[in-house]
């Protein structure tokens, strides 16, 4: 299969891929050297990230257990989709 190195664990493939969206029961993954390269690529690609979830001291990071949880300040891409539409009346 085109020489890809696939970890398989029988429910999901592992893949080492830069790629954002991997296929259904696929998950990409990549390796750094430094806690300083990763800052520097999230900060890089930081409009094709929804979210960090991390306790690394990333900034704009998310703590674990609380990505599925946010509060009312908490905006998608970080948009206020109020003040948005308010801009368009």
């Amino acid at each position: 299969m085109s020489n890809i190195n696939l970890l398989d664990n029988e429910y999901l493939l592992l893949k080492e891929d830069t790629g954002y969206s991997s296929p259904i029961s696929v998950t990409f993954y990549e390796t750094y050297s430094t806690l300083k390269d990763v800052k520097k690529k999230l900060e890089a690609e930081s409009d094709k990230i929804q979210a960090i979830v991390s306790n690394a001291g990333i900034n704009n990071e998310i703590p674990f257990g609380k990505a599925q949880s946010p509060a009312l300040w908490d905006y998608a891409d970080g948009v206020d989709t109020v003040a948005f539409l308010l801009k368009l009346s």
